[in-house]
């Protein structure tokens, strides 16, 4: 139930901007719903057991808003000073929830068996190929002096969830 009340949340938003300008305020508003999304997966991670299709369909939620975001950061071409420091800082507070996020989903790791650990684990490389798209699209769209700053914020969600992709995946 969630996850369509995620995807009808995203269709409505996607259907609103249909012909409007994007601007860096899109991309804000993209990070925050990312931010949603996490906090969904971490509630799923806190049920008895563990849940691979409310997994699955987090996925799903998770790489659709990536998706948006690369390609609204994209569209926007250039953030400006202040706007480059606001999607910094939502950023790198999802980067802190993926970092929680994903150390549960690595201490569930003994409760996942066989062929659902490869399913989580192919799950898990998939966001952090769009999560390395949405990264790129944004780190590109910064000022000079913000970009490597931008980037560091996005390794920290890459890496964090390359080690629960590592975990699963062996």
């Amino acid at each position: 139930m969630r996850f369509f009340t995620t995807l009808t949340a995203i269709i409505a938003l996607a259907t609103l901007s249909i012909g409007a300008p994007l601007t860096s305020r899109d991309v804000i508003n993209d990070i925050t719903e990312a931010r949603q999304v996490v906090a969904i997966l971490r509630g799923h991670l806190g049920d008895s057991g563990f849940n691979v299709i409310a997994l699955a369909k987090d996925n799903l939620a998770m790489t659709a808003i990536l998706d948006r975001i690369t390609k609204d950061a994209s569209d926007v071409n250039a953030f400006n000073e202040a706007d480059a420091t606001e999607i910094i800082s939502r950023t790198s507070q999802l980067a802190s929830e993926v970092e929680t996020t994903t150390a549960a989903l690595i201490a569930k790791n003994d409760s996942v068996q066989g062929i659902f650990r490869n399913a989580v684990a192919q799950g898990l490389q998939s966001i952090i190929n769009h999560a390395k798209a949405a990264g790129n699209a944004v780190v590109k769209d910064c000022p000079a002096d913000k970009k490597a700053e931008a980037n560091r914020v996005y390794l920290r969600i890459a890496n964090s969830l390359s080690q629960a992709q590592k975990a699963f995946a062996s």
